[in-house]
């Protein structure tokens, strides 16, 4: 697991990332799809009505190349990005001369 978040605009930093702990979600018998339900800088719409249940971590930002450099990246069978509107910069941010990439989806 890596705790860190990929930065659309190649700026490094902390960031705060919202989000309910998996065991907070089955304690509560909250939906499944509330895991997938993180956002950065505030509370995602799924978390309004559980807000007391939100935990806040703070994480360093870093780039995408960073993340490949850093894991010692060559090459990834999927990637799929979900990232508020924010995956085009991210893809546009991806060195394709030193990462291959077999298949890329943007949510």
């Amino acid at each position: 697991k890596i705790n860190q978040a990929v930065s659309p605009d190649n700026t490094t930093g902390k960031v705060d990332v919202y989000y309910i702990p998996d065991e907070l979600i089955t304690e509560h018998n909250l939906p499944q799809h509330i895991r997938g339900c993180n956002c950065i800088n505030d509370y995602h719409a799924q978390h309004l009505e559980h807000k007391h249940l939100v935990t806040i971590d703070q994480v360093d930002k870093i780039t995408i190349a960073q993340l490949f450099q850093n894991n010692q990246v060559e090459s990834v069978d999927l990637l799929k990005l979900d990232i508020e509107g924010a995956e085009f910069e991210v893809i546009l941010s991806i060195n394709f001369n030193k990462v291959f990439i077999f298949n890329l989806i943007k949510l």
